[in-house]
Formats: C-alpha cells, sequence, structure tokens
C-alpha cells in the first residue's frame, strides 16, 4: 500500500497507537484504516494487513546498479496486504485520503464516500457519491451499469471518468498505452454537443480522440449538454 519515511505516530482503526518505531511486524484484522503522515488508508473490506513501523537497513544498488552499494539506514513506514500463496480470483480494494487528522480519518471510515462499483479483471470502476464522480477502467470493450439511470461503455480498451455536473456531463477518457487511438464512449443518456452522436432511444455516443507523440497518454475531456432529466 505504502512504504514511506516514518514521520510521527501511526494510528490504527482498532485503536492502537505506534508512537515509536519498533520494527515489530503487526497483523491488522477486519476492514479498518490507518493514518500516518496526514494521510489515513481506509480499508472498506476485510484485508489481511500488515503494519511496520522501525528502522529498515539497504543498499540502493539493490534496485539500481548504478547506485552505491554502501548500507543506509532508515526508520520507515510500511503498510501492505499479505495475499497469501499463489492467490487466485482474489481482490482487494481501499481508500487513500490525503491531508487528514486522525478524527478526520475516523469520520472518513464510518461513511466512506466512494463505492466500488466493478473489481473485476476486465473492468474496475468505484464512485464517489459527493462528486457524482465515476472512474472506469475497461481492460477490454464492455459496459459498466452506474446506476438504475446511467450505463457507459465502450468499445476500445481505456480509462474512462464521467461526472455530472447539473445539465452538464464531463466525459473524461486516455490511453494507458501511450497510443494515438480514438474512443467512442456511449452513454445511457440523449446528449448534445462536440463529437456526440445519438445512437438509439435514450442512447448517445461520444467521439474523443486521444493523442499520440509527444502527448500521448494525456487525458482528453468532452464537456457535453444532457437532455432531459
Amino acid at each position: 500500500v505504502n512504504q514511506c519515511h516514518l514521520r510521527g505516530k501511526v494510528v490504527t482503526g482498532n485503536g492502537e497507537t505506534v508512537a515509536a518505531p519498533s520494527g515489530e511486524t503487526r497483523s491488522l484484522e477486519g476492514p479498518t484504516w490507518v493514518h500516518h503522515d496526514g494521510v489515513a488508508y481506509v480499508f472498506p473490506e476485510a484485508s489481511d494487513l500488515r503494519l511496520r513501523a522501525g528502522d529498515q537497513t539497504g543498499s540502493w544498488k539493490l534496485i539500481s546498479s548504478q547506485s552505491s552499494d554502501d548500507s543506509v539506514a532508515h526508520d520507515l513506514f510500511k503498510l501492505w496486504i499479505d495475499h497469501g500463496t499463489r492467490p487466485k480470483a482474489a481482490e482487494y480494494a481501499y481508500t487513500v485520503v490525503p491531508d487528514v487528522t486522525v478524527g478526520d480519518a475516523k469520520r472518513y471510515a464510518r461513511d466512506v464516500p466512494v463505492t466500488v462499483l466493478r473489481n473485476e479483471r476486465d473492468l474496475q470502476a468505484v464512485r464517489h457519491r459527493g462528486l457524482r464522480l465515476t472512474g472506469i477502467a475497461f481492460y477490454r470493450p464492455g459496459t459498466l451499469a452506474v446506476s438504475k439511470a446511467l450505463a457507459v461503455g465502450v468499445d476500445r480498451a481505456c480509462l474512462v471518468m464521467v461526472r455530472r455536473r447539473g445539465k452538464r456531463l464531463e466525459v473524461t477518457a486516455a490511453n494507458p498505452r501511450n497510443r494515438k487511438m480514438t474512443v467512442n464512449v456511449t452513454v445511457s443518456k440523449r446528449l448534445s454537443g462536440e463529437d456526440v452522436r445519438r445512437c438509439g432511444k435514450g442512447s448517445s455516443r461520444v467521439r474523443i480522440d486521444l493523442p499520440g507523440g509527444m502527448y500521448a497518454g494525456q487525458s482528453v475531456t468532452r464537456n457535453v449538454s444532457v437532455d432531459g432529466r
């Protein structure tokens, strides 16, 4: 989940406070949260968590042959999920919440605004109800039912974000393979605007041309109007 320099105390959702580095590995059971250095890590589902705060010694040469092989030691914060031996069809999910206090972390964990819609091999999606924002990773062409009133589909593997702002809908796409590509995003709404084409009763297709070259991988947004509800 994270490995960084240890800065201050670590507080966990089960009430434990790690005030000083000990180097001991702790197991955290059940849905919980961990707070360190102004960042909360919230786990909405049961995960086999491991936490270690303490001294670690190593050499930068282990990750870079051009670095020095001198041993260095630092107090580190390490948080990870133990996936077991050769896991199959396993899954995990967590939310990273920056710039929060311990009290904020407690409140956030009691009512997490982020919902995991899908977490599968071919499609992963989350929705933030307060922002009315849905983020989707399509690993192949497919369709996601965001809600009873909204479905989003694509004809190419890509990343998509959809955000409702009143009568406007922001549709953003990107190609993480950093190649020029055209993707058609189908939305179960009657839309109008740039590169929008109606493709059936109550459905529209938004064409998004993604760049190549020095701008490869860049996100492109279409801001379109929603006709009706």
